[in-house]
């Protein structure tokens, strides 16, 4: 059994997907959750939306914490 991942590993995770795909990354996490939604899977959609929500802090300039 899998654990959720840690604030850090979010957060790392976020940080790899905005210096990977740049400006692209908000395209990037919309197919994920795309994906996950025809899938019908709910978890998944969650942890992508959790990204997604911690790329727009992070474009903002918000806490990391």
């Amino acid at each position: 059994m899998n654990s959720a991942p840690t604030e850090m590993e979010l957060w790392a995770h976020v940080y790899r997907i905005s210096r990977q795909h740049g400006d692209a990354a908000w395209r990037y996490l919309a197919d994920q959750i795309s994906e996950f939604l025809m899938a019908g899977d709910e978890a998944g959609v969650r942890h992508w939306r959790d990204l997604e929500d911690r790329l727009r802090r992070l474009r903002r300039g918000g806490s990391l914490h």
